[in-house]
């Protein structure tokens, strides 16, 4: 049990610093669309959020050539940590899990 307490206090620490970028990424890209495509906040936070989780429901839309460069851009990066985000999320699962099984085995073994 000893290596779940390394893996859980590994994966806070790495979770911490993935929150703290991904509400940099949200509300950067929520700024860069409120002054670019001239939506308020609350449009620009929900058009990244659903960019962001790909969701996209396409009720908000970049109409600028300026707007899709960005939306493009954004969405190569965004997407992707999102990914590695949701990954590192099953890593500490599936690592413990496996301890759990290895626990399992050596009380069968005794």
């Amino acid at each position: 049990m000893g290596d779940m307490k390394v893996i859980m206090k590994q994966f806070l620490e790495r979770l911490g610093l993935i929150l703290v970028l991904l509400a940099f990424l949200l509300v950067v890209g929520a700024w860069m669309f409120q002054n670019v495509e001239g939506w308020n906040w609350i449009q620009s936070f929900y058009y990244v959020t659903m960019t962001v989780t790909t969701v996209g429901y396409g009720d908000f839309v970049p109409t600028s050539d300026s707007g899709r460069l960005i939306a493009s851009i954004y969405a190569l990066i965004s997407i992707p940590f999102m990914f590695f985000c949701i990954g590192l999320i099953g890593e500490v699962v599936f690592a413990h899990y496996h301890d759990r099984m290895q626990a399992r085995r050596k009380k069968g073994r005794k």
